[in-house]
């Protein structure tokens, strides 16, 4: 993508009259300080001082060098004779090609100390420990590391037990490659994709090899992890040159969450972003940008919804309903990922937040 730091542009936003809660401001006018405190996702992504607010989420804070403990939080306080509350883990929270994003030479990725940002990712854990991801990114590894430190599993497990896919876009099917010969050389992965993705990966090469040698078992609806989890698959409109676009519904025992990482926009959707938030008790939703006018090319080519309106339809129709929503997939350059950020603030006035790798939600 085309890259242009958004706290360097001096230009000014408003968000008043509907909203509630006017905010405008000078986006160069922000203390030094605040404008480094970034959210905070190296390669290993270990959440340190994480939090449990007591209805069953923990919380990663900022993220800094280090591994993480391999348990914390109650999510797993429930653990007894091998069973455990199912949860999902935030491994990832960025767009497609993370942070530092390849050509950027803008502040916030040519910055050496500031740490990357990885693809926006779940996990998903069952009650009896397997495990599954949501999208396979580009930093599939890393992102598996974590999940084993979090989740520890017998060295002669596999290391993964399916990935359901969302759609056929760099980010989120591209980490199947690390399943081959080259790399892991697993076995028979299950890995569930839409009829037109599961196409493409069983005739183009090389993804056809994986296929082929039977690193992955390619599948379809419905999807069945077993026990108590269940699965709901929702397409939405999304750039449809590759494949469709799906989101999912978890459901475990006592809760649910949504993903919902890539969508053209909520009027284009048959469903109504602020319902399908009322259904689950937490919300992962499409962040990308924050608004208009955040890069130096035609925006209207890669179709987002901007968070400033997924904030005033949740902000004019059901404001009780902020809390349960977390922001993913965010760009490289969407200012909302600078704690401290005059736009941060705006989205936590709403209620809402933005999710943190490590994040943990029982369900």
């Amino acid at each position: 993508m085309d890259h242009r730091n958004p706290l360097s542009t001096g230009e000014r936003f408003g968000f008043g009259g509907s909203v509630g809660f006017g905010l405008e401001v000078d986006v160069n006018v922000v203390d030094a300080e605040p404008r480094e405190q970034l959210l905070r996702a190296p390669a290993v992504l270990a959440p340190h001082g994480a939090v449990d607010d007591g209805k069953g989420a923990v919380h990663g804070g900022d993220v800094t060098e280090g591994r993480p403990p391999a348990r914390y939080g109650s999510c797993v306080s429930s653990e007894s004779g091998g069973r455990r509350e199912p949860e999902v883990i935030v491994l990832g929270i960025g767009q497609d090609g993370g942070r530092p994003q390849i050509g950027c030479r803008a502040e916030c990725c040519s910055d050496a100390s500031l740490p990357r940002v990885l693809p926006a990712c779940l996990g998903v854990v069952g009650s009896d420990g397997r495990r599954w991801l949501i999208d396979a990114t580009p930093a599939i590894g890393e992102q598996l590391r974590v999940l084993d430190d979090l989740v520890p599993r017998p060295t002669d497990d596999a290391i993964i037990d399916g990935i359901l896919l969302t759609h056929g876009h760099l980010g989120h099917y591209t980490g199947l490659a690390q399943l081959g010969r080259e790399a892991l050389a697993a076995s028979s992965v299950p890995v569930w994709a839409q009829p037109r993705l599961r196409s493409m990966l069983e005739r183009d090469v090389p993804w056809s090899l994986l296929v082929d040698h039977g690193h992955i078992d390619l599948r379809s609806d419905p999807i069945d992890l077993g026990g108590s989890l269940l699965v709901e698959v929702l397409p939405v409109p999304h750039r449809g040159e590759v494949s469709e676009t799906v989101a999912y519904r978890v459901t475990g025992p006592n809760r649910s969450v949504l993903w919902l990482p890539d969508i053209d926009s909520w009027d284009a959707w048959d469903r109504d972003i602020v319902e399908e938030v009322a259904a689950v008790d937490v919300a992962f939703v499409d962040a990308t940008f924050f608004d208009d006018g955040e890069l130096d090319r035609d925006m209207s080519v890669i179709p987002h919804p901007r968070v400033v309106d997924t904030v005033r339809r949740l902000v004019d129709r059901a404001p009780e309903l902020a809390s349960r929503v977390r922001l993913v997939h965010l760009n490289h350059t969407n200012p909302v990922l600078r704690v401290g950020s005059p736009e941060r603030a705006f989205v936590e006035r709403a209620g809402l937040s933005v999710a943190a790798p490590g994040d943990r939600f029982a369900i």
